[in-house]
């Protein structure tokens, strides 16, 4: 389960089936992530270029990156295992996606999502330009997304901070595949 706010970060091929210990030592080797909050989770402290590798946006935005003794939120990086299957994550407050193809926005979100999570993969047909594919192939403007791993950045609020080119790209090289990111918000 996806914290309350959170930037995810996520191969744009669904079916990736990303080696997690390789994104661990990317992430460090990056210095994205350090020290192991909890291994069984694979939750890391922020590492010291975070904030070189995720832009937060606006003026001065004070991030806390740690814990503290009012036990107030903090930004820290959770590496979710690879499913077998990909996993559409969605909130809430998820958009109306778009079709690829003629950038229509789809009006049945609510229906697709839950048809998503009987089925798991469903074929998806736009009614306005009869393009045909899978529900990953649907423009969810960054609030939702489908694979089968995720890096989530906990407690950044939408449209708060964007991943930087280098991360992005070091993630690109590691799984060959292109990355995206989604918003994450529950409240």
């Amino acid at each position: 389960m996806i914290n309350n706010k959170s930037l995810v970060l996520h191969p744009l091929d669904c079916n990736e089936q990303a080696d997690i210990k390789v994104l661990i030592d990317t992430l460090q080797r990056l210095k994205f992530i350090e020290s192991p909050l909890d291994k069984a989770q694979n939750t890391y402290l922020a590492g010291d270029d975070f904030l070189q590798l995720v832009v937060f946006l606006g003026c001065s935005p004070s991030v806390e990156l740690a814990p503290t003794e009012e036990g107030k939120a903090f930004c820290h990086v959770r590496l979710l295992q690879p499913e077998d299957a990909p996993q559409l994550i969605s909130s809430k407050h998820t958009n109306n996606p778009r079709c690829p193809s003629c950038r229509k926005e789809m009006t049945n979100t609510k229906q697709v999502i839950e048809q998503w999570q009987k089925d798991k993969q469903i074929q998806w047909s736009c009614p306005d330009c009869d393009f045909s594919g899978e529900t990953s192939d649907l423009n969810w403007r960054h609030s939702a997304g489908v694979a089968s791993c995720f890096i989530e950045v906990n407690n950044i609020f939408p449209n708060e901070a964007v991943p930087s080119d280098e991360l992005m790209s070091a993630l690109q090289k590691v799984t060959n595949s292109e990355w995206d990111y989604f918003y994450y918000h529950f409240q």
